[in-house]
């Protein structure tokens, strides 16, 4: 799954190309984010490809 692409689409989206439920996904992003200390997914993402994570 693309990165840019993925900023763009829906939990339930990214649970069902990953085949996992929309909360699940809702629940690692929150994690992710607050970890980052991002405000959102396109922050995060960006956080991310800063730090070659991605």
């Amino acid at each position: 799954m693309n990165t840019d692409s993925s900023i763009s689409m829906t939990a339930a989206e990214i649970a069902q190309a990953l085949h996992v439920s929309a909360g699940t996904v809702r629940n690692y992003t929150s994690s992710a984010m607050t970890k980052l200390g991002a405000r959102s997914r396109r922050q995060a993402a960006s956080i991310a490809r800063d730090h070659g994570w991605i």
